[in-house]
């Protein structure tokens, strides 16, 4: 990573942030179907929710990635 990020944890909400505004967010929280999942907002208000399963699975598909 070029800035250096922080990660801030508030109500229960992870921030990723570089200390600008529109910082992603990520909370454990309920899908829309009611199952519990992880939320990822991004920089552009979008979002999605992933299971815990497929949330564990971001640190090495971003590994994987950049080999």
């Amino acid at each position: 990573l070029q800035k250096t990020m922080e990660i801030k944890i508030e109500n229960n909400k992870a921030t990723l942030c570089c200390g600008k505004e529109k910082c992603p967010t990520i909370e454990i929280t309920k899908d829309p179907n009611g199952q519990s999942a992880a939320r990822i907002k991004d920089d552009f208000g979008n979002t999605i929710w992933l299971n815990f399963d497929q949330a564990s699975l971001i640190p090495e598909a971003i590994k994987k990635l950049n080999e």
